[in-house]
């Protein structure tokens, strides 16, 4: 399973997923938002769209997963 393939599979194990969307909850400081997307999206393609709708770049995505430990996600660029 590659990295983009796994990261993939958390998302769906972990956001709320409804038939063809997920719906999201993304809070950025005092800011919370809550986003329906494809269940089709990639990784990236979700890190460009937040981006784009926060308006801030460098974003580490975080869930509290069923242990309740916190997990971070991140993106990174390889040239």
């Amino acid at each position: 399973m590659s990295r983009k393939e796994g990261l993939y599979s958390v998302l769906h194990n972990y956001l709320n997923v409804a038939a063809m969307s997920l719906s999201l909850k993304v809070t950025y400081g005092d800011d919370i938002r809550r986003f329906s997307v494809s269940s089709e999206i990639t990784f990236s393609e979700l890190h460009s769209f937040v981006e784009k709708h926060l308006g801030v770049s460098n974003l580490v995505f975080r869930y509290v997963d069923d242990e309740e430990e916190v997990i971070r996600i991140y993106l990174v660029w390889t040239l």
